[in-house]
């Protein structure tokens, strides 16, 4: 009767722990984290310190500045008006230093800035040896610190050849640069989280009317000689294919393992994009868990509706078995299991596992705790 009794005691304190965690903010449920916009203005981006997570970084359209920090985890935001960015059109790409949580870098078009104290202060760096002609264009930062890859695209004007477009290269930290992969529009760019001499980039080939279909590519020297490898970005040239979308993943918790989100489904490569397989379909590219190779996340958003059953007409199909809202792979992305319900919208995770969904309106954030199994004696 006692061990009853405090079984029952037991099962109370656990549901009422439950309960207690379910109502915190962003626990067990959608939080809004971003910031209070002005009118017309959206979210464009979020970038997340990969050493700490309280380090939040936005990049808005519809006015300028256009850069917001948050200190403490999306408790306060805070719209950056340093003079040095006042020259910057728009920042469109926010890099932190894995290593170094102060070590900041914005890039705009022809330029970059760069923060060493968390973005009180910035330099302003030009890329290249010559004015960009696109604001678009792949941009990192390898783990030495001082590596710099940044990519320009082509300028086609309709009287002319294309000309220019390439990848830049600095290694010393944005002072001089070198050029590679020349007379080619550069997209997405990416480093070996382990060794800064192997790098990825997806590259097009431009006319005054399209953009081709693109190309992966792959340095084994820090970008002096390229090799194309098998995937391609888009498999029609004519189809809506941008430099500006995110095709690659490298791990980073594993050297040799990428995925690419390709016109198939996702690929898995095993051996730096040497072979590929066919990992899934109807994913696009997911996001990877920070510390486990071969754990994936992925949004789906919410399962359609289904139409109401009238009178006089046939009944609709059958619901889809596909998995909806956020959920999670363990296998390199071959199968794939439900975590939690979520509508649309990119998916970010952090250092702490906690999720991250963007808007165009706002940051939403998820931190998924279920209370601890107590084994019985």
């Amino acid at each position: 009767m006692r061990s009853r009794s405090f079984s029952s005691t037991l099962l109370a304190v656990c549901l009422c722990l439950a309960t207690t965690i379910s109502a915190e903010a962003g626990v067990n449920a959608w939080t809004s984290i971003g910031p209070q916009l002005p009118p017309y203005w959206t979210i464009e981006s979020l970038t997340i310190d990969p050493s700490n997570p309280d380090n939040l970084w936005i990049l808005t359209s519809g006015g300028l500045p256009n850069m917001w920090r948050s200190r403490d985890g999306g408790v306060s935001w805070e719209l950056l008006t340093v003079p040095t960015l006042a020259s910057a059109l728009a920042i469109h790409q926010v890099v932190v230093d894995a290593h170094d949580s102060h070590h900041v870098l914005a890039r705009a078009a022809w330029m970059f800035w760069q923060s060493f104290d968390g973005g009180d202060t910035w330099t302003s760096h030009q890329i290249g040896t010559e004015d960009l002609f696109s604001f678009d264009g792949g941009f990192a930062i390898a783990v030495d610190s001082k590596r710099i890859y940044a990519g320009e695209q082509q300028s086609c004007p309709r009287t002319s050849a294309c000309s220019g477009g390439g990848l830049w290269k600095s290694t010393d930290g944005g002072t001089t640069w070198t050029l590679s992969l020349k007379n080619q529009t550069v997209g997405q760019i990416a480093v070996d989280p382990f060794n800064e001499d192997t790098v990825y980039a997806v590259v097009y080939q431009k006319s005054a009317t399209k953009l081709g279909a693109g190309t992966l590519m792959r340095s084994r020297d820090g970008g002096r000689t390229w090799s194309a490898l098998s995937p391609l970005a888009c498999a029609n040239p004519d189809s809506a294919c941008r430099a500006t979308d995110s095709y690659l993943l490298v791990e980073k918790t594993s050297s040799s393992t990428l995925y690419f989100a390709g016109p198939d489904g996702l690929l898995v490569s095993h051996d730096q994009g040497d072979s590929w397989s066919l990992s899934a379909t109807g994913i696009g590219l997911p996001t990877p868990d920070p510390s486990e190779s071969g754990f994936l996340y992925a949004n789906l958003g919410e399962p359609p509706t289904t139409p109401p059953i009238l009178p006089g007409l046939p009944l609709p199909p059958p619901p889809d078995t596909q998995v909806y809202g956020v959920v999670r792979s363990t296998d390199f992305g071959r199968n794939w299991k439900p975590l939690f319900s979520s509508s649309g919208g990119a998916l970010l995770i952090d250092s702490r596992r906690s999720f991250y969904r963007i808007s165009s309106t706002g940051i939403f954030r998820y931190t998924l705790v279920v209370p601890r199994r107590h084994a019985s004696k």
